[in-house]
């Protein structure tokens, strides 16, 4: 369940990205055939070669590649990040309210992201594995790709509310676990998988 919505959004990000634009006040100038090409090139084509892959080797390549190449791909994220979030470093000299109200937004929209899946799968009645899925692809964010597009097609103070975020995100996955584990049990589950309180990436 999470691989597919992980999956679909990633499809859909070229188109949804940029017209995320629409909803701002400031004008901002902004290449977009180039930001939906930097988005096939860095989300939907490795996602589809991934898919592939797969494919033709009838789920090998996980076993035999994935667990060898994770530490380099978890090792590469926390390069590009810990590169890229230094330039965010001059807006923590000064800080001032702003930087908290910003703070207080980022949270909020990432809470209201667990509450809805939340919400919805409960009105939906879903077993707790689909739950706990919608639960967390409704409040995680990808902040790796989120730094790369700020960086790359945004100025550069769009780039703050997304290392905020970095800032909350394991905390506010953490609670959310504990959250599920403590309230989340229900007459619909049909198996009791322990759920992690700490989500890797």
């Amino acid at each position: 369940m999470t691989l597919s919505v992980i999956l679909i959004s990633s499809m859909l990000s070229p188109f949804i990205v940029p017209s995320m634009t629409l909803f701002t006040v400031a004008k901002v100038k902004i290449d977009f055939w180039d930001m939906m090409m930097g988005l096939f090139m860095m989300i939907v084509i490795p996602s589809i070669l991934g898919m592939v892959l797969n494919n033709m080797t009838h789920g090998t390549i996980k076993t035999v590649l994935g667990d060898k190449l994770a530490p380099f791909a978890k090792l590469s994220l926390i390069f590009i990040i810990t590169i890229n979030g230094a330039k965010v470093v001059p807006f923590f000299k000064d800080v001032d309210s702003s930087i908290f109200k910003i703070a207080i937004v980022v949270v909020l929209l990432a809470g209201t992201g667990y509450l809805l899946g939340f919400i919805i799968s409960t009105i939906c009645k879903w077993d707790k594995e689909i739950k706990v899925s919608l639960i967390f692809n409704g409040g995680i964010r990808n902040l790796g790709a989120g730094t790369v597009l700020a960086l790359t097609y945004f100025p550069l103070p769009v780039l703050l509310p997304i290392i905020i975020a970095m800032l909350f995100e394991q905390l506010l996955a953490s609670l959310c676990a504990m959250m599920i584990k403590r309230f989340g049990s229900n007459a619909n589950t049909k198996t009791n998988k322990k759920i992690p309180s700490q989500i890797n990436y």
